[in-house]
């Protein structure tokens, strides 16, 4: 989607529910392409979001800013990624020196 894609790529695939017992993730291939689904519902979601900020490792906020809206309710996706794009933006409240991670020099 971005253009970016190798061989190697997968597709990361964020789904979201009213409601679920519980997150999950499943790894399957579709036509032939790897896929990650992030499977949630709000809570589940949010609990990754804070999670992934407190790391510093915003990988499903970049997934959801960075996607395409597809399903049968996107004016609420909009908001959900207005919402994300605002915190992944704010960035991370703090971030220690030794957990920035720097490749050999």
């Amino acid at each position: 989607m971005r253009g970016q894609g190798t061989r190697l790529s997968d597709i990361d695939l964020v789904v979201v529910f009213d409601s679920l017992e519980a997150a999950r993730r499943e790894s399957f291939v579709f036509r032939g392409v790897p896929v990650e689904a992030f499977v949630h519902d709000i809570g589940t979601l949010t609990w990754f979001v804070h999670d992934d900020v407190s790391r510093a490792r915003p990988s499903i906020l970049n997934m959801i800013v960075e996607g395409r809206v597809i399903g049968d309710a996107p004016e609420r996706a909009e908001v959900l990624r207005e919402t994300v794009s605002a915190r992944l933006f704010a960035g991370p409240a703090h971030v220690r020196a030794s957990r920035i991670e720097c490749p050999a020099i």
